[in-house]
């Protein structure tokens, strides 16, 4: 699967998740890591985290391939 998604649309998405007073179950910010472990780690508890508490939003990115 592959999503080409402009700098903009991007930029954005990451713009109004910033806006969120806190992070969440399904959203966290991170920085300074190069770790491709780690951030593989991060990925699937969130993406198992966000079925778990939002699963509405989860079939609406996977219908899109977002």
């Amino acid at each position: 699967m592959t999503n080409n998604y402009s700098q903009d649309y991007i930029a954005g998405l990451v713009n109004e998740l910033r806006k969120l007073p806190s992070e969440t179950e399904w959203l966290e910010f991170k920085q300074d890591n190069d770790c491709p472990e780690e951030i593989g780690g991060y990925i699937s508890a969130l993406s198992n985290s966000a079925v778990l508490f939002s699963p509405i939003f989860v079939c609406y990115l996977r219908e899109y391939n977002l």
